[in-house]
């Protein structure tokens, strides 16, 4: 597998990571995407407990269920989406209409599956460290919910859940847009 790759150190440490998170949680040949909203809930979630040392606190307008928020975006996060992309290891998904506010959606390719596998990342400390905080107890890969309060990582199994504080700045009131949000609902039972 290694001849597919030409230079196995394409990408860069946060790189491997947020692919590693898309591939969790996202799939080509399943046709599953991760929205955008719930990846940066989820890498600010690894963020606030020591996996993205190089990403700051900044702050971006973004959709957030029905409404405009002040939520958390790095620049050099939305730069490594858009470098994984670049070599064919991610694939966007956007959704718009006149109606609704336009919706971005990632899932990892097969060739960003390859990659991981290629360079056995899933055995990395790292990995490892990635999976403890995502896991339940039980177990099972929690999921992301982006509730009214704010998102929280649920178990689909045992149902346990944690919030993730911090995610959403309440600076002000929602932003107001004129354009209804557009949310593809997934299924919980994953």
């Amino acid at each position: 597998m290694e001849k597919n790759f030409k230079n196995l150190e394409i990408l860069d440490l946060d790189q491997k990571k947020v692919l590693l998170v898309y591939s969790l949680y996202s799939n080509e040949e399943k046709l599953e995407f991760l929205q955008y909203t719930g990846i940066l809930a989820i890498c600010y979630y690894l963020m606030k407990n020591g996996i993205f040392p190089n990403y700051k606190e900044q702050l971006l307008i973004y959709d957030y269920k029905n409404s405009r928020r002040y939520l958390w975006e790095d620049k050099k996060f939305m730069n490594d989406i858009n470098e994984i992309r670049s070599q064919s290891m991610l694939i966007r998904a956007r959704a718009r209409s006149q109606e609704y506010r336009d919706i971005n959606s990632h899932q990892s390719s097969k060739k960003g599956s390859q990659y991981l596998r290629t360079i056995g990342f899933q055995e990395t400390v790292e990995a490892k460290k990635i999976l403890e905080l995502l896991k339940c107890r039980c177990k099972k890969l929690r999921h992301i919910f982006l509730e009214d309060d704010g998102p929280y990582l649920r178990c689909p199994k045992c149902k346990s859940q944690m919030f993730i504080e911090g995610f959403l700045y309440d600076l002000h009131e929602p932003i107001k847009h004129t354009y209804d949000s557009f949310f593809l609902i997934g299924d919980d039972d994953k």
